[in-house]
């Protein structure tokens, strides 16, 4: 099985690394968390990377393989810890009570978001 290069691959990882080192030092900074209390959220972001990933190709199940499994964990546990920080130094400046708030409407928001975009790609499917 051949693997399918894409034709700015090369540069398309550096960049990718160069963002995620630059997200990461940014999200320690206002949030006041180590590289180390970041990471903590890798696991989540890999969990949830690759579930998205996953119910992507609900359409085309036979489509989705391991590789893209694999591509979604690594850009999950790339991405979602910085923002995870960021988001937390953001509405940590509201205050402990609005904390919880923010965190229960986020939740609320990513599901809507996922389910719209599922009605985008289906309208475009067909």
């Amino acid at each position: 099985m051949a693997i399918r290069r894409h034709r700015h691959s090369r540069f398309r990882t550096p960049a990718l690394v160069a963002v995620a080192a630059l997200l990461w030092l940014a999200a320690s900074v206002p949030s006041g968390f180590g590289i180390v209390q970041i990471a903590v959220f890798a696991g989540p972001g890999m969990v949830l990377a690759l579930a998205i990933s996953w119910t992507s190709y609900a359409n085309a199940r036979r489509d989705w393989d391991w590789r893209h499994g694999l591509r979604a964990i690594g850009l999950g546990a790339a991405f979602f810890p910085p923002f995870v920080g960021l988001f937390f130094a953001w509405s940590g400046s509201f205050g402990s009570e609005v904390l919880v708030t923010l965190l229960v409407y986020s939740a609320w928001m990513a599901l809507l978001c996922g389910f719209l975009l599922a009605m985008l790609n289906r309208a475009r499917a067909t």
